[in-house]
């Protein structure tokens, strides 16, 4: 999270901020006030006290920002949110002198996952594969509990088999991301849980009855897989063996090969 700061000498469109899934404002006392999102959106805070988020705006000209033109064609929209009241229950912790960035409580990230990565389900279409005996079985594709600051962002094969791809590259790419909280914000469920330091993850046990083959780091958008310009060069033979590390408030993006057993 950025700290943000109101200045007077500005226009207020310039005192409106990026919100791209969170914002909070937090008072002296600790006490904190977020609002999570679904969509991007842009925040200001005027006066003590006050969060206020643009839904929408609508301009007859360019604002010299690079959109290049007005914007005259707004369409309506669901926008999401969700609110959370906490309050600071350590003793020692000084929201006012901590020179330190202000990060999330783990009730803050809870909830911003699950706003944010809703669970789907997909119905069959076809009668032949409807039952009316359709019995619900429980699915745990894990094969041993995820830590709590580990979060999967993002399983998919990113280029189907009817287009080409580089022979011996792995088709499947997994995205996780590290979370960390502020432990002065007390939740009875954060106590029990385990972080990545001490319950390390490895990619070759992570899924139930699945083969895991051919990690390797590459970039966000799968493009480059170069080890020294992206500064994890000592990591390959981890990741070679299946270890997983991520440091906290990090996301990293995996391409591997899955085969059933």
């Amino acid at each position: 999270m950025s700290r943000r700061e109101y200045y007077d000498k500005i226009p207020l469109q310039g005192n409106y901020y990026p919100m791209p899934s969170q914002a909070f404002i937090q008072g002296s006392n600790g006490r904190r006030f977020s609002v999570h999102t679904r969509q991007s959106l842009g925040a200001a805070s005027h006066k003590d006290g006050l969060l206020e988020i643009m839904l929408d705006r609508r301009l007859s000209q360019d604002d010299n920002r690079g959109l290049g033109q007005g914007v005259m064609d707004n369409h309506a929209m669901n926008v999401v949110f969700h609110i959370l009241i906490e309050s600071n229950t350590s003793a020692t912790s000084s929201p006012v002198t901590n020179p330190l960035p202000l990060v999330p409580s783990f009730l803050s990230h809870r909830a911003g996952i699950h706003l944010n990565y809703p669970l789907h389900a997909f119905i069959a279409k076809k009668s032949h594969q409807l039952s009316a005996s359709l019995t619900l079985k429980p699915f745990s594709p894990l094969d041993v509990p995820f830590p709590c600051d580990l979060h999967v962002v993002s399983l998919k094969v990113p280029r189907p088999l009817r287009y080409s791809q580089p022979s011996g590259d792995p088709r499947f790419v997994l995205i996780l991301r590290r979370l960390h909280w502020d432990s002065s914000y007390g939740y009875s469920g954060s106590k029990k849980c385990t972080t990545l330091a001490d319950n390390p993850v490895n990619l070759f046990r992570m899924f139930k009855g699945i083969n895991v083959s051919k990690p390797k780091l590459t970039s966000l958008n799968l493009l480059h897989e170069d080890a020294v310009i992206f500064e994890y060069a000592e990591q390959i033979t981890e990741v070679q063996e299946g270890h997983v590390f991520i440091s906290p408030m990090e996301i990293q993006a995996y391409k591997l090969d899955l085969q059933p057993q």
